[in-house]
């Protein structure tokens, strides 16, 4: 139902947050993938949203492409 659909959506998000929060580094999408057990386009697609929201700072190319917590300098400083 669409209603469990917004709560899975939501409890990710509110992982994603976690896992970001907690990393001392900006972090992989593999690495979100697997935290949040969801596909590689479920993540792309939560992470390029966010991004676009301003709320995560993505960093590198390619395999290279990491994500922190906008605003978070601590997480930024070690690209």
């Amino acid at each position: 139902s669409a209603i469990i659909e917004h709560m899975d959506r939501y409890e990710r998000i509110l992982s994603l947050h976690r896992i970001l929060k907690s990393a001392r580094y900006p972090v992989t999408v593999k690495r979100l993938q697997d935290e949040l057990e969801c596909s590689r386009a479920t993540a792309y697609r939560e992470l390029t949203q966010l991004t676009e929201l301003g709320l995560l700072v993505r960093t590198g190319q390619g395999r290279g492409t990491r994500y922190g917590l906008a605003g978070d300098a601590g997480l930024l400083s070690h690209e």
